[in-house]
């Protein structure tokens, strides 16, 4: 890609809060390398995240990995982001990695991993989405993961 199509994608990157994902998605697979660059290294936060919704909305299968990586990123916002977008992806072998996120501190990236199990559909994740359903201290969780059983089991 050239320079001046990365500066672009930089630049629809940039702008205000979603500004500019859907020309990214647009771009489509020519934009991953530099979308993935952008997530893995990038010290800004909030371009981290934008990167993972993008990559989520194009669906190469080449950001698969870099999205896994993601997952330990250190801004809750980049985990959920891509928790999501490897949710849209489809690709079942990630719930693996995704079903550890069920035990994360923060509620709000426990919501998303039993989102994205439920939508990848995998029974692997039952064990931890029953207990979830019985202990979570947030009923928030507790609900989510009551549907999400449901969801899987078909029911």
């Amino acid at each position: 890609m050239s320079t001046d199509a990365e500066d672009r994608i930089e630049d629809l990157m940039s702008g205000d809060e979603y500004d500019g994902l859907g020309e990214l998605i647009r771009l489509g697979e020519k934009a991953t390398p530099r979308l993935v660059a952008i997530l893995l290294k990038h010290s800004d936060a909030l371009m981290r995240k934008r990167s993972a919704i993008a990559l989520g909305g194009i669906r190469d299968r080449a950001a698969v990995e870099p999205l896994v990586s993601s997952l330990s990123d250190e801004d809750p916002t980049v985990v959920m982001s891509a928790v999501d977008a490897l949710a849209s992806m489809g690709e079942k072998a990630v719930s693996q990695s995704i079903t550890p996120l069920l035990s994360n501190i923060d509620p709000s990236i426990r919501k998303h991993a039993i989102r994205a199990l439920a939508e990848l559909g995998t029974s692997e994740s039952l064990p931890d989405l029953e207990a979830l359903s019985e202990r979570d201290e947030h009923e928030f969780i507790r609900r989510e993961a009551t549907e999400a059983l449901r969801r899987l089991r078909g029911s």
